[in-house]
């Protein structure tokens, strides 16, 4: 669990309180998951999942909707994932998710670039589907 471990000492590096992340243990994988501050009075969860090969890593970025049109939001969502490659958007329990998969070979930096890039598209993209 290389990467697990570069991540915590990047996160204490950085000032980012340790305890504001939670982290679970699975077969073998990890997942540690943190708030982000979105758009305004937005809270966004972000979520990494590390895979104990410490190659594969998964970005998961969501945020809650509190009312929307089912079928004007899929519509929506449709036309997104066709607009974008590499990242796919969709809806789960009103919660409005970007996901991403990035190989990255024991590079905690390659998982990190992955997330400020899918940052970026949450920020730009979610504020528009509400």
């Amino acid at each position: 669990m290389h990467l697990l471990k570069d991540f915590y000492n990047y996160v204490e590096n950085h000032g980012m309180d340790r305890e504001r992340i939670y982290e679970d243990q699975g077969e073998g994988m990890s997942l540690v998951s943190f708030s982000e501050q979105g758009e305004e009075n937005c809270v966004y969860n972000v979520a990494l999942i590390f895979y104990d090969n410490d190659i594969d890593v998964e970005v998961y970025i969501r945020k809650e909707l509190k009312k929307y049109n089912e079928y004007d939001l899929l519509k929506q969502l449709n036309e997104l994932n066709a607009n974008y490659r590499g990242i796919t958007f969709f809806i789960d329990d009103k919660m409005l998710t970007v996901k991403s998969y990035c190989m990255v070979d024991g590079q905690l930096e390659c998982a990190l670039n992955e997330l400020a890039a899918d940052m970026q598209v949450a920020r730009k993209e979610f504020g528009k589907l509400d």
